[in-house]
């Protein structure tokens, strides 16, 4: 039996109203990759300089193909402004 005296749910979800909101960072132009296809990132979230409220986000990627150790695309950098 459970310890517990009534259901509990656990949720990251925010309450109703929330200042928080999501991003969608689509990559452009798209990266392509087939199976086996390795995508090796990193990226860095910071505060922008102008306004200490807002994001900046640098995205790091690299894409190689370990069959062949081709590297499919050569490293590419992308930087967001989260305003």
């Amino acid at each position: 039996s459970s310890p517990a005296s009534s259901p509990v749910v656990l949720s990251t979800e925010p309450p109703l109203e929330t200042h928080w909101g999501q991003q969608v960072l689509l990559l452009h132009p798209p990266q392509l990759a087939a199976a086996g296809d390795l995508l090796h990132g990193d990226f860095t979230l910071g505060r922008q300089r102008e306004n200490h409220r807002l994001l900046a986000l640098r995205i790091r990627l690299r894409h190689t193909r370990p069959a062949t150790g081709e590297e499919v695309y050569p490293e590419r950098v992308i930087h967001y402004r989260v305003d």
